[in-house]
């Protein structure tokens, strides 16, 4: 019953951040957003996203002028929906991992 709960929870979220994301590109004449504005829609911190700039997860646009990065709207969506679908996926917990263990060789 519990996981019933938490399916609806999490389907009530993306719910909330897909009504956030429409309700903003309705406002909008661009098709841009600044990386707040993603950050809100995405439940992420600003930090993170220029973490997933850096690191090619999640590349950014540039503004021509103030070089700020900027968030295609459909990219933003398309990245909600892969979401909303790896929802199903857990990482693996600390006792599926196994450890590498490494032996050293002596002359």
């Amino acid at each position: 019953m519990d996981k019933c709960l938490l399916n609806i929870d999490t389907n009530v979220i993306m719910s909330i951040k897909v009504y956030k994301l429409i309700s903003i590109v309705k406002n909008m004449q661009n098709k841009f957003i600044t990386i707040k504005k993603a950050a809100e829609i995405l439940g992420v911190s600003e930090l993170t996203l220029r973490n997933w700039d850096n690191s090619g997860k999640f590349p950014a646009g540039r503004h021509p002028i103030s070089n700020y990065r900027m968030y295609k709207v459909s990219d933003i969506e398309d990245l909600l929906q892969e979401m909303e679908v790896g929802r199903g996926h857990r990482r693996p917990s600390k006792s599926d991992v196994k450890k590498l263990m490494v032996k050293h060789l002596t002359d």
